[in-house]
């Protein structure tokens, strides 16, 4: 049972706010990285 709740959180959590997350943070990174060196 809990194996199972926290695949679903672990499966919400990018589909609900993660989803526009990763695609910003991605590219920020390497920008500051890339910027920064």
């Amino acid at each position: 049972m809990e194996a199972g709740l926290l695949r679903a959180l672990l499966a919400l959590l990018p589909l609900a706010f993660g989803a526009g997350e990763p695609p910003t943070e991605v590219p920020k990174p390497t920008n500051v990285t890339r910027e920064k060196s």
